[in-house]
């Protein structure tokens, strides 16, 4: 593949993430060495390229490159595409079901805690659960403060004029 190019050459028009790459490579070569070629100009290891030629995916590595033309056509049009390989897989895999377990820990976690709390402090607790009544109580006895004040000056004023 490398080297000299065969006189029967099939032209190539790779795309790879819309960076385009055009090359010669002799008619008589498969796609395990077309990927070779693919993994030279653009960096990425054969293992990790799929490549779709005329709508399929080019799956087998020992079709040879004339079988895909089309009538009449010395171009093949290559579509590449990056594949996770089976390791990243593996690690979202396990990072998945690590977040999981810690999530169920966690839950787990608090209710054990709330049990033994309730069970050496529970007043602690108690008064946690009452704290926002007591702040809405204090609220109440304010505004009822102000309304009192407010007849009280109302009524103290109406009593001026009645004088």
């Amino acid at each position: 593949v490398s080297g000299s190019v065969a006189v029967g050459g099939i032209k190539v028009r790779a795309i790879y993430y819309g960076r385009r790459c055009d090359f010669e490579i002799p008619d008589d070569v498969d796609v395990a060495a077309l990927q070779v070629e693919l993994g030279r100009h653009f960096g990425l290891r054969p293992a990790r390229q799929r490549l779709i030629c005329r709508g399929q995916v080019l799956k087998d590595p020992k079709v040879r490159l004339f079988s895909l033309l089309g009538r009449g056509s010395p171009e093949l049009h290559i579509m590449l595409m990056a594949t996770q390989d089976a390791s990243v897989t593996w690690r979202n895999h396990m990072m998945l079901w690590w977040m999981g377990f810690l999530s169920w820990l966690e839950f787990l976690w608090k209710g054990v805690y709330r049990f033994f709390h309730s069970l050496f402090a529970p007043l602690s607790l108690l008064a946690e659960a009452r704290r926002p009544v007591a702040q809405v109580a204090s609220l109440q006895t304010q505004i009822v403060a102000a309304v009192v004040a407010y007849a009280v000056d109302e009524a103290s004023g109406q009593l001026a004029k009645q004088c």
